[in-house]
């Protein structure tokens, strides 16, 4: 069935998605062991999957039509990457101490990575067989990766260099699950990278 661009269901995807953002960073207070948390992360997975088909659906023109596929990608993980990092920071007392210590938070998390695996998923099959990537995309997605790679190394370096360094009763902090936190941390930092430099790559290209 073919499905036909409603600018009306496009506004009303993303604001859920927004609103669906602003519940993930409310600090529940007594609702934070209540299934009421989760609006928060449902808004966002159902608003940004109902705005990505919308968005597919959509006429391409402009510098949307211009536009790669892996551009697109780019854009949806750096977004949802840059939340991903401020909300980890938000709630960085939680991950610190447990990662299954609270269970809302850990169901959260889950949510906000489900909805962006949703999310690519959908954009992908409203492709079809159109051609995902040509030598130019290849070349592109070989030097992001290379920012993407060295921004890991640098933070596991910085890391071990901490570790090694530090006396022993200065790491009081550095529990296995801080550190597994830290690493978490430097992945996706490093995927944030990676996605920003296909971006600007990509900009570069078009002038």
């Amino acid at each position: 069935m073919e499905i036909r661009y409603s600018p009306v269901r496009f506004t009303a995807g993303l604001l859920a998605a927004v609103i669906g953002f602003w519940f993930v960073f409310w600090e529940p207070g007594p609702l934070d062991e209540s299934p009421l948390y989760a609006i928060g992360p449902l808004l966002l997975a159902i608003g940004s999957v109902v705005a990505a088909i919308q968005l597919s659906a959509r006429p391409r023109t402009g510098v949307a039509g211009m536009a790669a596929p892996a551009e697109i990608d780019a854009w949806l993980a750096l977004v949802y990457s840059g939340v991903l990092i401020a909300w980890l920071l938000s709630n960085a007392s939680v991950f610190t101490v447990s990662w299954m210590g609270n269970t809302t938070t850990s169901i959260a998390l889950l949510q906000i990575v489900v909805a962006y695996v949703v999310i690519s998923a959908v954009l992908r099959g409203r492709r079809g067989k159109a051609v995902q990537e040509d030598e130019r995309d290849r070349a592109i997605n070989r030097s992001a990766a290379r920012w993407g790679r060295h921004a890991l190394i640098a933070c596991v370096v910085v890391l071990m260099v901490v570790l090694g360094t530090s006396p022993a009763h200065r790491l009081a902090w550095a529990t296995p699950p801080a550190v597994a936190f830290l690493l978490f941390l430097a992945l996706l930092f490093g995927w944030l990278l990676e996605n920003a430099a296909t971006i600007v790559y990509y900009w570069r290209d078009r002038r």
